[in-house]
This record gives C-alpha cells, structure tokens and sequence, in this order.
C-alpha cells in the first residue's frame, strides 16, 4: 500500500519505479540481516531480557545499514543530480523514524524497564490498579511516535514534497523481511513455552520459554509499531492523493464546512467501533470454546480424575459433570465421549480449533464490511468533503488507538512475565537489601512460585543468616529458635513448613491481578490494536478508488 500510495504522487517514471526499487532490494538485504542471528550459548541465571534482544537488534541493525546502502544505490541509478539524494534522504528519515519508533516500544514494553515493572508492582493493590496502570502506559506510549511520525512528514514534504512522505513510508517498510520475522517470532516462542507447559516439562525448560516468550512479547510490539506508523505515512499519501482525484482542494476541506466536521468525527468514531468489535468477537468465540470445554469435561473428564480417585468416585464425578452440563446447555445429542488407543476416554481439541478458525473468519465480516462501507457510504451521501474528513478523523484517532492498545497490551503480557520470572528466580539485589556473600537475589516482593521451593529456600537462606531476604516476618528470635534446624528443629520445621505455604500463597496474590491485566491486553494486541492499520490503510485505498466518482459531489 505504500507503493501504491506513492505512484499517484509520482511526477515521472522514475518516481514511480523508485518505490520498487527500495522495497526490493531491502527485502532482499534484510535477509542478511536474518541471517546474522544465530543461536548463542547464554547462561540462564544471568541471561538478561535486554542481552536477548541484542541478538535480534543485532540482526534489525544489519538490516538497516544495508537497506540504507541499498537505497542510496538505487536513488543514484534511477534519479539525476539532487533528485537521488533528496529520494535518499526521505528513505532514511523513515527508516531513522521506524527504529526511533522500535527503540521506544521495546522501553515501554520490556520487563526490566520502569513502566512494565510499574504495571507488576501494581499489583499488590489488586486487580484494577494494574489494569488502570496498564492503560496509561499505552496511552502515554504514544508521544514519542507521534513527535517521530510528524517531524517525518514535515522534514520528506520540505525534503521531496508529498512524493517524499509516500517513501518515507517506503523506506520505514524496506527492512520487512527482518521485522516480520522478528514479529512472528513471537507466537512461537509463546506456543513453545505452551508445549512445555503441557507436556510437564521441568521447571528449568519453562523458565527459559518463559524468556523467550517475554522477548517475543516485546518484538512483536516493535513489529506493530513499525507497521502502525508506515500506516500513517501511507495512509496521509493516499489522502493527498485522494484529495487531487476528487479535485478538491485544502481550503475545500477545511472546518468551515459543516460536513466535514460530521465527516471527522464519523472518522474518529470508526477506529473505536472497529475495536470494540472486533474485541466482542474475542469474546464471543472464548465462551463458545469454554463451553465445548465444559462439555468435554463431562464427557471424559479423565483429564481432571486424581491419582486418589477410586474409579466408584471418578464415576460418581463423571455422572455428575454429565448431568450439570444437560442441565445447563441441554446437549443430550452432542454427548458423544471420546476414546483414545488406550481405551481411556479424552477431550477432541480439533472441535475447538475448528470453533477458533471458524470464528476468525466470520467474526471479520461485520468489521470488514464498516470498513470497506463506511467510506462509500459518507461519499455519497455527504459528499467528497466530507469524506475527506472522514479520513482525517480516521487517520488520527486510528494511530492512537493502535499504539495504545498494542503497547499496554505487550507491556501487560510482559509485567505478568517479570511476577512469574521473580516468584521462581527471584529479583536482583536493589541498594535497601542487605547483601549476603553467595546470594544474589532476593523474594520479599512476589513471594515464591511452589511452597516445596520455598522450604528449601528457607533452608539454604538460614544457613546463610540470610532469612530477611526471603520473607518479610518479624524475625525477632528467630535464630534462637532456628539455630538447631540441621539436627532437625521441630520448630523450625514447622515454621518452615507455614512460612513456605504463606509464601506461595503471596505469590499467586500477586500473580492473579496480572494474570487478569495480560488476559485484558490479549485482545488488545493480539486482535484490535494490529486490525486498526488495516482499518485506516482501507477506508483510505477505498476512498481513493471512488474519487473520480465523487468529483461532482
């Protein structure tokens, strides 16, 4: 779309083939880019979220340099005199603007940078704080790609006019061979660490996923702000172009006409109703999966028996799930059990794939239809005027609303990952703890993940007289009363035993209210925030498809 947004503002030939050339060769380089990642041997005690990121910002950087070499080569083949470097220019500001833009989404967005910590430490006041906080981290995430994407636009129109706004957008987007595969990085690592968690893996190979996975979160925001900001860059091109075919002018679509005004805020509600619904179609094909999982349950609810069960009780279970589910959704015709090869019976999770794929598909009718609709309808009805300002409106409200809900949905995900990551490693040593030789970190914030690690902690910190690390409790007396624990301190034992389980209980205290803060930013970053560049690339493609037609309106 940006290619395309380009050749109606092209003045020759040239101009026109240039778009192509950039795209081109920079996808072809960044497979160079690609390619420098490597696997590298890290430590996973000290293996840190920002040395992962390294590694792929090694290869984004490579790619770079070379589609900026890549650029200028092309610019001085296809353009005379200064034309090339102008052409240049505006393809590096926007490449300078999509890294600017990168940069700042992996700070908002990374667990060891404040603002997810802060969402994290929200969460020892319950569940709405950290989702308020979260809400403002997105919302405050978009200053700096604002100030990136208008000091692009003012710099290429002063550089190369309108023309070098379309490359930049060309230019932001010539590195896509690495950005998309940095963005796609991110449902494998998270599916990895599913698989891990599924098939019982130790604790060590979900700790590592679990990294990952916090590394994925953080690319693939910085894959959808680059996407979300060559969508404005496209998107103010095609209503440039939009607005010559129709033969309006600027002062034409100015706020002196009355259905321009109706046409901007058309424009800036449409963003919010494309989000909300497309977050109602989340939730609508979730409640349909819980409810084929409930009826699984009962139809096999091997999946949920205990090693204690006797099979006179798995039974009884089995019964009583069966008879609560005909109850509540009356389907008697559906209550088919499954049988695995061992004669066991187990849930079908191909049904609910097939109720996922299926609801992917026709959720988006009634978003894709407003979105191709919305523009025919206000052009006909209102005028070309108005629907200008339908694709200002649209622009503006489109952009912010993506950033904020991409953003807060990462850094959500990201502060629920830091709460796992310190209840089983625990957090570095901060300047108000006392350092003990041999101990590097400390538990006093997120408590401990499992009460069996916490008793061995409690163990290994007292030998240390390092208890005050681990457990914030009154320890006065303590080491009189503990100082026997190796010959076995009936006392000790059994205020090891309750601090343990206090502990672990602390821990999913802190865990729950972040848990609901990433099951919230799930929809947002996953579904509505990266649906919005489609929604405003769209209205504005199909507006300029119907220019010539509003001519005379």
């Amino acid at each position: 779309s940006s290619i395309i947004a380009a050749g109606p503002l092209a003045a020759n030939d040239t101009q026109v083939a240039y778009p192509f050339w950039v795209a081109g060769t920079g996808v072809a380089l960044s497979l160079v880019g690609v390619a420098w990642v490597r696997c590298q041997k890290l430590d996973p005690k000290t293996a840190t979220l920002s040395s992962l990121l390294w590694v792929i910002r090694g290869g984004i950087t490579i790619a770079v340099l070379l589609a900026t070499i890549g650029a200028l080569v092309s610019a001085i083949i296809l353009f005379d005199g200064e034309d090339a470097y102008r052409a240049w220019g505006c393809t590096l500001i926007g490449l300078v603007s999509g890294e600017i833009i990168g940069t700042f989404t992996e700070y908002v967005t990374s667990y060891e940078d404040p603002p997810t910590r802060g969402i994290a430490d929200a969460g020892k006041f319950g569940h709405a704080p950290v989702v308020i906080k979260g809400l403002g981290v997105g919302m405050l995430s978009v200053i700096v790609p604002t100030l990136a994407i208008g000091a692009t636009v003012i710099a290429c129109n002063e550089i190369f006019g309108l023309y070098g706004i379309a490359v930049s957008a060309v230019g932001m987007l010539s590195t896509l061979g690495i950005t998309l595969a940095t963005d796609a990085y991110g449902p494998v690592a998270d599916n990895a660490g599913g698989i891990a968690e599924m098939a019982d893996l130790p604790d060590s190979v979900r700790d590592k996923t679990d990294k990952l996975d916090s590394l994925g979160n953080t690319t693939a925001a910085t894959g959808k702000g680059f996407a979300i900001g060559s969508a404005v860059l496209t998107s103010v091109a095609l209503i440039v172009s939009y607005l010559a075919s129709a033969n309006l002018t600027a002062a034409q679509v100015g706020v002196s006409d009355p259905t321009v005004i109706i046409g901007a805020l058309i424009g800036a509600m449409l963003p919010f109703v494309f989000a909300a619904l497309t977050m109602l179609s989340v939730d609508r094909a979730a409640r349909a999966i819980i409810t084929e999982v409930r009826l699984q349950f009962s139809q096999a609810p091997d999946l949920v028996k205990q090693d204690w069960e006797t099979e006179d009780d798995y039974e009884a279970k089995y019964i009583r799930l069966r008879d609560a589910y005909k109850a509540e959704v009356g389907a008697e015709a559906s209550m088919n059990r499954i049988k695995g090869i061992d004669n066991k019976l187990y849930p079908d999770s191909n049904r609910c794939v097939a109720i996922a794929t299926q609801s992917a598909i026709y959720e988006m009718i009634l978003p894709g239809g407003a979105a191709i609709l919305s523009p025919v309808i206000i052009g006909y009805l209102l005028g070309a005027a108005s629907l200008g300002g339908l694709l200002i409106g649209s622009l503006t409200s489109g952009f912010m609303l993506a950033l904020t809900m991409s953003n807060a949905g990462g850094a959500w995900d990201n502060a629920k990952k830091w709460v796992e990551k310190c209840g089983s490693e625990g957090e570095p040593l901060g300047p108000e703890d006392r350092a003990v030789e041999g101990i590097e970190v400390k538990w006093t914030t997120y408590g401990v993940k499992k009460a069996s690690k916490a008793r061995g902690l409690l163990q290994e910190y007292a030998a240390k007289d390092a208890l005050h690390l681990i457990t914030d409790r009154d320890l006065e007396g303590l080491k009189e009363r503990t100082a026997g624990f190796a010959a076995g301190n009936a006392e000790w034992d059994e205020w090891k035993n309750e601090t343990a389980e206090r502990l672990a209980k602390f821990f999913k205290g802190r865990k729950d209210p972040v848990v609901s803060g990433d099951t919230v930013g799930d929809p947002f970053k996953d579904t509505s925030g990266p649906a919005l560049n489609i929604l405003i690339k769209l209205t504005s493609i199909v507006s300029l498809v119907l220019a010539p037609t509003l001519r005379e309106r």
